[in-house]
């Protein structure tokens, strides 16, 4: 499967880690690794769906395109 790079979070499906200064205070993702993005339809303030991922942890995680340093690819 060949990825391209976007920038809008609406058309992206998988999102790359590039750096997480934040993993030993609650955002459970690895450096380097990607996640496939999930979306939540339940909050009608999100056209398109509220954007997550499954962490490490298995949690959901919204805040991962605020606290890391990340690129998204659809």
């Amino acid at each position: 499967m060949k990825l391209k790079a976007t920038k809008d979070l609406d058309k992206a499906r998988y999102v790359f880690i590039q750096a997480n200064r934040f993993f030993n205070r609650g955002c459970q993702v690895q450096e380097g690794r990607m996640y496939k993005i999930e979306r939540n339809y339940a909050n009608k303030l999100f056209v398109h769906g509220e954007a997550y991922i499954v962490d490490d942890e298995g949690k959901e995680n919204e805040s991962v395109f605020a606290v890391c340093s990340v690129r998204l690819y659809m």
